[in-house]
């Protein structure tokens, strides 16, 4: 064979090496192409679905966030409310207090005290009480500008006591209304 042949015949042979080398490179570049427009359509589908996730959230914040701010809105009128009752309460007491029923009141329950308790060694009380139980001859009475509404007994040199003033009455008596008061203020103050 001549040199010429052989060196066609090796020229031919390397293009077709070529050809082969250079269509195992397209294959395979297809082939890594195609997995990565395949993975990056699964990570824009995972995106999208991690966008979903987030908006939803975001809005279930927000929904929750506005209901805690509702909540405490009603909170504060339902507070407010309820103090205005206790104010009320209180000016109705000293109202109360002024009129000649309060008196009556005064040896109604001086007597339930006395009933129960037996004897009472000291009764201290605001000053207009006061003066209202020593013009019923109820001794020994000491005004005292602590005592707000009413009047407490002391027995048994002191170990036990009863209290007849206007805050604790008030707060026993809330504690037994209340959740009938609470509950009307709620249905009230709803949105």
């Amino acid at each position: 064979m001549s040199v010429e042949k052989l060196l066609s015949a090796l020229g031919k042979e390397a293009d077709l090496k070529e050809k082969t080398v250079l269509e195992e490179a397209r294959e395979k570049a297809r082939s890594i192409l195609s997995e990565a427009v395949e993975k990056a359509r699964d990570l824009d589908v995972r995106i999208s679905a991690l966008k979903k996730a987030v908006e939803l959230k975001r809005q279930s914040l927000l929904l929750s966030h506005q209901k805690l701010r509702d909540r405490e809105r009603a909170t504060l009128t339902q507070n407010l409310i309820i103090s205005d009752i206790f104010s009320e309460c209180a000016a109705l007491h000293r109202r109360f207090m002024e009129s000649p029923a309060y008196a009556d009141f005064l040896k109604d329950e001086y007597r339930r005290i006395l009933e129960e308790m037996g004897t009472v060694e000291e009764v201290r009380a605001d000053p207009k009480t006061a003066a209202l139980l020593i013009g019923m001859g109820i001794s020994p009475v000491v005004a005292d500008d602590k005592i707000e509404g009413g009047f407490a007994a002391v027995t048994e040199k002191g170990t036990r006591k009863i209290s007849c003033v206007f805050p604790h009455r008030l707060q026993k008596k809330w504690r037994e209304a209340a959740p009938r008061f609470v509950k009307r203020i709620v249905e009230a103050t709803e949105l």
